[in-house]
């Protein structure tokens, strides 16, 4: 019996070990595919005043998709005063379930303290000298899923394609 055991370990571990084996296809397919999950501009624009609603100085936030970026238009109060803002973003990388923007710029003014005061909402946004992170975590339709990373992420037909995988 002892040798049945024996001979069947060698099978298995001979199948583990080869180029070709089957498990090993498998674990590569599983690497190379995942869930590809359609953000549109509405659900950006929900999340984002779901997660300012606190904060009022933030106001009619609204997300769009412009070619390979996203922007972000809204009005800021300082001091009594409306300020009408808009920025673009541009994707970066992804880390876990977060990704990574680029500042590429921001009207009225570049100012640093209206660039934290829009982004720095931590643990769901973070913002880092032109950088700018944000948890998908927070998005109902992303947390549904309970493992995974983001793998690949695009901006194609105005919406925000994100590949969450093994």
């Amino acid at each position: 019996m002892a040798s049945f055991f024996n001979k069947a370990n060698e099978q298995l571990m001979k199948l583990l070990k080869s180029e070709n084996g089957g498990l090993k296809k498998a674990k590569k397919t599983m690497n190379d595919s995942g869930m590809k999950i359609p953000i549109t501009s509405n659900m950006m624009t929900r999340l984002l005043k779901m997660k300012t609603e606190e904060h009022k100085q933030l106001k009619e936030l609204t997300v769009s998709f412009e070619g390979s970026s996203l922007c972000i238009k809204g009005m800021m109060n300082k001091l009594f005063i409306d300020i009408p803002f808009e920025i673009k973003l541009y994707p970066i990388k992804a880390d876990k379930r977060t990704l990574h923007f680029h500042i590429h710029y921001l009207k009225p003014t570049n100012a640093e303290w209206l660039k934290k005061r829009i982004f720095h909402k931590p643990p769901f946004m973070l913002y880092q000298q032109d950088s700018f992170e944000l948890d998908l975590n927070q998005m109902k339709k992303i947390s549904i899923i309970p493992i995974g990373t983001i793998k690949h992420f695009e901006i194609k037909d105005e919406k925000l394609w994100v590949t969450i995988g093994l």
